[in-house]
C-alpha cells in the first residue's frame, strides 16, 4: 500500500497559520477585463462573459465581497506558465492577439470544444495569473482562505493544448507556483465541476505532493471529456499511484433505470466515506478548490441536483482541513443564476456565516421545519463503495476491519481467448466451459459482451449532445404552441391542396399541435409527369432531371409545393413540416428555402450516417434461421463525409426551422438484432444511442417507430435511444394500454400518428376507406389525441 510522502519542512507543522485575528479572513481576486473573451461565432455560447459578472455581482448584492481583501489580479509570466505547459503550446497562445478575428476563430476550431478570438489571450494571462496570485496570497498569508472569480476556466487545459473551454491550466499552475516557492508542500486539489479534470489530473498523476479528488459525471466514459481516464480505476501512476481519487457518476446510467441523479446526499456521502479519511491520511497543508458548478440543480450540461445548501456544506468540511487554508477558484457552470447562488453559498462559509433561509435549497418550501436530508441513493452510494473498495489498497483508513483488499479490482472475470472468436456457439460453449456457476457465467457474459463489442471505445458524446442543443431547438420549434410536450402531429398524405386543407382542419380541432404534409407519390404538377409506376420518385437540384423518374419527381415536389400554399392560406399560425423524400438530405433546406420558406420543420430521409461497423451471423434453427450480432469492429464519431455536407447545407440555407431525422425505422439497416425487443442488452443499447447521437448532429429531434409501424415501438428502445436529443415516436395510431401510457409519454417529446393509416383503422370496411383515403377520420384522430392526453390526466 502506498503511503502519503513523509512530512517536510512547510507542512501543516511548519507551513503559514491561518489563525493570526490580524489576517483578514478571505480574499477575492476578479478582473473584469477577463469579460473580453467571448465566441465570436455564438452570442449564446454557455461559456460566457456574463458567468463572471453574475457570480460578482451577486456576491456584492450580498454585502460580501466589501467584507473581503481584495487580490491585485495579474497576468501569468511566460515563467509561470512554463511551469505546467510546453514552450509551443504558450506560443501557439500568445500568437492570437497578433491575428484576425477569422484567423483566430480558425485557430479555436483546432481543439476539442474551445473558441478562441484575438482578446482571448490577455484574458487566459489573467485568469491563470490571477489564480496564481490568489492562492500564494493566502499561502503567504495575505488571508487565510480565498475566492477566484475567473474566466476562461482550466481544469480541461493540458500540457501541450487547449480543451473544453480552457486555454491554461490556471489551478495546477498555481499549485506547482506555491510548490516551487515553497509556499505549500502537500496540496489537496478537490475537483467538483461536473467533467473530469482531466488536464489536472495529467499535469499531477506522477506527483506524491499532490492529492486530486474529481467527482464528476462519467456515464461510463461518454460523458465530456470521456474516455477511460475519468474512472475509479485510474488513480495515478508511479510515485503518484494512489494519490489520485476519482469518483464517476453514471447519471445517465441511472436516469435509464428510473433513479435520480446525483444530489446533496450523495456529494455529501462521498466526501464523508473517502474524501476526509483519505485527506487525513494525506494531512495537507493547502486545499485548493476548482469548483465547477455544473453539477448545480438547474445547470443545463451536468442534469444534477446539488444545492447552494449542499454546497455550504460541502465547504464546511473542506475547511476543517489544512488549518483551514482554502482558495475556491471558479471552473464551470452554466446557469447563470445556479452558479451564483452557489458561489454565494462557498462565500458564506468561507466568511463563517450561516446560511440564510431564504437562500436555502428549496426557496418553494413553505414548511418551517426543515426537512431531513434522504440516505444517498443505493445506485450512487455502490458506486462509492467500489471507489473505497479500490482505494483501500492505497489508503489504510479506508480499509474495514478484517477486510482483505487485493491489489487489482475485487470480482475481476477473465474472458478466455476461445470465448471471443468463432460462431456464437462455440463461443457461448467457451464461456460455459470456463464458468464455475451461473453467477459467473453471467459476469463472463457481460464481460464478453463488453470486449465483443469494445464498449470501452465508444466515442464520447460530442459539443452538440452536451450543449443539449436539440432541447432548445425543440423548445423554439414550439414556443408559439399553447400545447406542452409529448407534442402531437399529424403526418397528412398529400393528394391535392384542397384535400390538405381540409386535413389540417381535422387535425387542428382534434387538439393535435401541428402536422406534417408529405407526398407519396399520390400527386403531381403537372399531373402528366406521373410515372405508371406508384410512389415516390427521387429528384435532384443539381445537373440533368434524371430522365422521366426524375421529372415525376420534381412534379412531387411542386404538388407538395402547392399543398403547403394552400395550408398555409388557409391557417397562416399552424404548425406545419414537410416531409421530402424526393430529395437528398443536402437539397431539402434550400429547396424549402425557396418554395416553402414558412414551413416550421423539414423531416429529412434517407441520411447515410454509420454508428459501427457490425459483424453478423446466421444462426439456424430447424427450418428457420435468423441473422444475430457478433461483434462490433470499429465504432464511428460524427465527422463523417455524409453528414458534414448536410450540415454545411443547413447552415448556408436562409430556411432556419426544426429537422427531423430518422433512426432505426422501417427500411433502414439494423444495428442489432434486439433493436426492436422488448427487452435488450447493453451492446443493443449503446448502438442504438449511438446512431441517435450520430443523426443528432445534423438533426434536433431523431424519428424512431417499429420496424413495421403496425405495433408500438419498444419502451426499451425508446429508453436506449433517449435523453441524447430530442425523441419522435412514429405510429400508424398505437397508444399504450393502462398505466404504461405514461412510461412512453416520458420517453419521447413528439408523437407523430400517420393519418392515413389512421384512416384506415377507423373504417369498417376497405371499401369505405378507398373512397377516402387521403381524408384523416376526424374520429379516430379525435380519439387517438384523447388517449395519449386523457390517459395522462388520469
Amino acid at each position: 500500500m502506498a503511503e502519503a510522502p513523509p512530512a517536510k519542512a512547510g507542512t501543516p507543522q511548519d507551513a503559514p497559520q491561518a489563525a493570526e485575528s490580524t489576517v483578514p479572513l478571505v480574499g477575492i481576486v476578479y478582473d473584469e477585463e477577463m469579460t473580453k473573451h467571448h465566441d465570436l461565432e455564438d452570442d449564446e455560447h454557455p461559456e460566457q462573459p456574463a458567468r463572471i459578472t453574475s457570480i460578482y455581482g451577486k456576491l456584492q448584492e450580498a454585502g460580501l465581497v466589501d467584507r473581503c481583501v481584495r487580490f491585485q489580479s495579474k497576468k501569468a509570466t511566460r515563467e509561470q506558465l512554463l511551469l505546467k505547459h510546453t514552450a509551443k503550446h504558450v506560443d501557439a497562445m500568445m500568437k492570437l492577439e497578433s491575428l484576425s478575428e477569422a484567423d483566430a476563430i480558425e485557430q479555436g476550431h483546432k481543439y476539442r470544444s474551445v473558441y478562441l478570438g484575438p482578446e482571448s489571450t490577455q484574458a487566459a494571462l489573467l485568469s491563470a495569473g490571477s489564480v496564481i496570485e490568489g492562492v500564494s496570497a493566502v499561502c503567504r498569508g495575505e488571508a487565510q482562505r480565498g475566492i477566484c472569480v475567473v474566466r476562461p476556466p482550466g481544469h480541461h487545459a493540458e500540457c501541450d493544448c487547449a480543451m473544453g473551454f480552457c486555454m491554461f491550466a490556471n489551478l495546477s499552475l498555481a499549485v506547482a507556483e506555491v510548490h516551487r516557492t515553497g509556499l505549500s508542500h502537500r496540496t489537496l486539489i478537490v475537483d467538483w465541476d461536473i467533467h473530469h479534470g482531466n488536464g489536472t489530473y495529467k499535469l499531477f498523476e506522477d506527483d506524491p505532493a499532490v492529492l486530486f479528488f474529481s467527482i464528476h459525471r462519467y456515464d461510463n466514459g461518454r460523458f465530456f471529456p470521456g474516455g477511460p481516464l475519468g474512472n475509479y480505476t485510474t488513480h495515478g501512476s508511479k510515485e503518484g499511484e494512489g494519490y489520485s481519487v476519482h469518483v464517476p457518476w453514471d447519471v445517465r446510467g441511472g436516469l435509464k433505470r428510473g433513479h435520480p441523479t446525483p444530489g446533496d446526499s450523495e456529494y455529501i456521502e462521498a466526501f464523508d466515506k473517502l474524501l476526509l479519511p483519505i485527506a487525513a491520511d494525506f494531512q495537507p497543508d493547502l486545499v485548493v478548490v476548482s469548483a465547477g458548478f455544473d453539477a448545480a440543480k438547474g445547470d443545463p450540461l451536468g442534469l444534477c441536483n446539488v444545492s447552494p445548501r449542499g454546497y455550504y456544506e460541502l465547504m464546511q468540511k473542506l475547511l476543517t482541513l489544512a488549518n483551514g487554508r482554502v482558495v475556491v477558484v471558479l471552473e464551470g457552470g452554466y446557469n447563470l443564476e445556479s452558479i451564483s447562488v452557489s458561489m454565494l453559498a462557498c462565500a458564506r462559509a468561507l466568511l463563517g456565516d450561516e446560511m440564510p433561509a431564504d437562500e436555502d435549497d428549496d426557496d418553494d418550501d413553505e414548511e418551517e421545519e426543515p426537512v431531513p436530508r434522504p440516505p444517498p441513493h443505493h445506485f450512487h452510494a455502490d458506486l462509492i463503495e467500489k471507489v473505497r473498495v479500490h482505494q483501500a489498497q492505497f489508503w489504510p483508513s479506508l480499509c474495514r476491519e478484517g477486510e482483505e483488499v487485493s491489489q487489482h479490482a475485487a470480482g475481476e472475470l477473465r474472458v478466455p481467448a476461445a470465448a471471443l472468436k468463432g460462431t456464437l456457439a462455440e463461443m457461448e460453449a467457451a464461456l460455459r466451459e470456463h464458468a464455475t456457476c451461473e453467477a459467473t457465467l453471467e459476469g463472463l457474459r457481460h464481460r464478453q459482451e463488453n470486449v465483443l463489442f469494445k464498449l470501452d471505445e465508444v466515442p464520447p458524446d460530442p459539443h452538440h449532445v452536451e450543449m443539449q442543443r436539440g432541447w432548445q431547438a425543440l423548445r423554439s420549434a414550439f414556443e408559439l404552441s399553447d400545447h406542452s410536450p409529448p407534442y402531437l402531429l399529424v403526418s397528412i398524405v398529400v393528394q391535392n391542396p384542397d384535400q390538405v386543407v381540409r386535413c389540417l382542419s381535422v387535425a387542428m380541432q382534434s387538439g393535435a399541435t401541428g402536422a406534417f404534409l408529405v407526398n407519396n407519390g399520390d400527386a403531381h404538377s403537372p399531373e402528366e409527369a406521373a410515372m405508371s409506376t406508384p410512389g415516390v420518385q427521387k429528384a435532384t437540384l443539381k445537373g440533368p432531371s434524371g430522365g422521366a423518374a426524375g421529372k415525376a419527381g420534381k412534379a412531387q415536389l411542386e404538388a407538395l409545393a402547392e399543398a403547403f400554399a394552400a395550408a398555409r392560406d388557409a391557417y397562416p399560425a399552424a404548425w406545419i413540416g414537410l416531409s421530402v423524400p424526393q430529395l437528398p438530405p443536402s437539397q431539402v433546406f434550400k429547396w424549402i428555402a425557396s418554395h416553402c420558406p414558412t414551413a416550421n420543420a423539414a423531416w429529412i430521409h434517407g441520411l447515410t450516417a454509420k454508428a459501427a461497423d457490425v459483424e453478423w451471423e446466421e444462426v439456424k434453427n430447424g427450418d428457420e434461421s435468423e441473422w444475430k450480432t457478433v461483434r462490433v469492429d470499429k465504432w464511428y464519431n460524427d465527422h463523417q463525409a455524409s453528414l458534414k455536407g448536410v450540415l454545411r447545407e443547413r447552415a448556408i440555407a436562409t430556411w432556419k426551422g426544426i429537422v427531423f431525422g430518422d433512426v432505426a425505422v422501417d427500411g433502414q439497416t439494423r444495428v442489432h438484432h434486439e433493436q426492436d425487443a422488448e427487452t435488450m442488452c447493453e451492446a443493443c443499447q449503446e448502438l442504438l444511442r449511438h446512431w441517435t447521437v450520430i443523426v443528432s448532429s445534423v438533426c434536433d429531434i431523431v424519428v424512431t417507430s417499429k420496424k413495421d409501424r403496425t405495433s408500438l415501438c419498444s419502451l426499451a428502445k425508446l429508453q436506449a435511444m433517449g435523453g441524447v436529443t430530442p425523441l419522435a415516436l412514429m405510429n400508424s395510431g398505437q397508444v399504450a394500454e393502462g398505466e404504461a401510457v405514461g412510461g412512453y409519454r416520458s420517453a419521447v417529446d413528439v408523437s407523430i400518428v400517420d393519418g392515413n393509416a389512421l384512416a384506415a383503422m377507423g373504417q369498417k370496411s376497405q371499401e369505405a376507406f378507398a373512397g377516402s383515403q387521403f381524408d384523416l377520420d376526424r374520429e379516430a384522430l379525435v380519439d387517438w389525441v384523447a388517449r395519449w392526453k386523457g390517459k395522462a390526466e388520469a
